[in-house]
């Protein structure tokens, strides 16, 4: 007897057990526990059906088609539990992060609304203002006083040019041959340059040199007081820096750089010449009006001067071919900048001559030579980077140089 009721008595301890342990964690969870059998009981027996239809469409199948293979058969993938009831659960609910609210499901109403709020909530659209070449032209303009027989002056000599802009940071693509004054201009009393802008060019604006062709220095620096000294126009580039911090605000809008472009055009097609030529100023210098010239020309030929294809265009004939041209924008047909002006050579018609101007392609690999920076990384970022690689490597030595040519 007594062990019938120890044996009794360890039954109900085990069943008590058993019922706490499957009873307590589903009401913590607000499971309801006859839901939780009720619903594992008839999950099994759509288990149990889905398991014998399968069964018997598998062996069928297989007795058709061939010996029967057990392993083949579909109804293995069944075995698994579904109902809640058998997965695990936590005795107590794991709590959500501190000042987290509970995560709900998202409705497509949800979804609408913030969609629709953030439609009306994001910034508009800022509409960037179309770049005109005519925007990014800069007159160069310097005034050197004239050494006759070893001895200073008083009488000035001007020396006028034309550039394009070609990042915001007031970074400009001219020539050499212009751009070797202002770099005098920076150590030298005797030459005082200035930049102007606009249609007619206006304005007082400094400038330094960021970066000037040594070879072109080396080669033809000695000519800086010979008008029309004779050159091939290779490797004649410059960079110069305005300092734009003396701008008002209105006059910095009206100066936007320009749009570079290395493919080039093919013979016989349009392209257009840009500049300040300046052989209608005589003897008024600085304070005579200077207006731009946009003169639509087609391409001539295109040559090598060097290693590289493809160095310069030749124009067809213009009248644009003038002392301060040196340095303007030769455009596709799209306004995008494609050479800068260097030299002129006569036509066979009177009073026009053919334009001569370094592509791009030349101007980026020069420059690449000398500084190991290329010209897409200056039209990218700005001429900061070139200009301390002059700075420190070249300017000192070619101030020097063009001093004592001036003499």
């Amino acid at each position: 007897m007594k062990t019938y009721i120890k044996n009794g008595t360890a039954v109900l301890v085990i069943t008590f057990v058993g019922l706490t342990a499957f009873y307590v964690p589903l009401r913590v969870h607000s499971i309801s526990p006859i839901g939780a059998i009720s619903q594992a009981f008839e999950e099994s027996l759509q288990f149990s059906n889905a398991f014998i239809a399968s069964v018997a469409g598998s062996t069928k199948s297989s007795l058709k088609n061939g010996p029967f293979n057990i392993f083949s058969l579909e109804p293995l993938q069944y075995l698994q539990f579904k109902a809640p009831v058998f997965n695990p659960l936590p005795l107590f609910p794991t709590k959500s992060p501190i000042n987290q609210p509970p995560k709900t499901a998202k409705t497509d109403t949800q979804d609408n609304t913030l969609s629709n709020s953030l439609n009306q909530t994001s910034a508009s659209t800022i509409t960037k203002k179309e770049t005109r070449a005519e925007d990014a032209l800069v007159n160069i303009f310097c005034s050197q006083k004239i050494v006759v027989n070893g001895k200073m002056t008083n009488q000035r000599r001007t020396i006028t040019g034309s550039g394009v802009l070609i990042h915001r940071d007031g970074t400009v693509l001219t020539n050499a041959h212009v751009a070797q004054f202002p770099l005098l201009s920076e150590s030298n009393p005797n030459v005082v340059c200035l930049a102007r802008f606009g249609n007619p060019a206006s304005g007082s604006i400094g400038m330094k040199v960021s970066f000037i062709s040594p070879e072109w220095v080396k080669e033809y620096g000695k000519y800086i007081n010979t008008e029309g000294a004779p050159q091939t126009g290779s490797s004649d580039f410059a960079l110069l820096k305005l300092d734009l911090i003396s701008l008002n605000k209105v006059q910095k809008e009206q100066l936007s750089p320009i749009t570079v472009q290395k493919t080039l055009p093919n013979q016989g097609d349009s392209i257009y010449s840009l500049s300040y030529p300046a052989d209608i100023l005589g003897t008024k210098g600085v304070s005579s009006l200077l207006p731009q010239q946009k003169e639509i020309l087609s391409v001539n030929r295109i040559y090598s001067v060097g290693v590289t294809p493809n160095d310069v265009i030749e124009t067809t004939a213009s009248t644009a071919g003038q002392r301060g041209s040196s340095g303007g924008a030769i455009l596709n047909a799209q306004g995008q900048l494609i050479g800068t002006i260097t030299t002129i050579v006569n036509s066979n018609i009177p009073t026009k001559t053919l334009i001569r101007a370094m592509t791009i392609g030349h101007t980026d690999f020069e420059l690449t030579k000398f500084s190991n920076i290329n010209l897409d990384q200056v039209i990218n970022y700005g001429g900061d980077t070139v200009r301390q690689v002059f700075n420190t490597k070249y300017k000192e030595y070619l101030t020097s140089l063009l001093n004592n040519y001036l003499k």
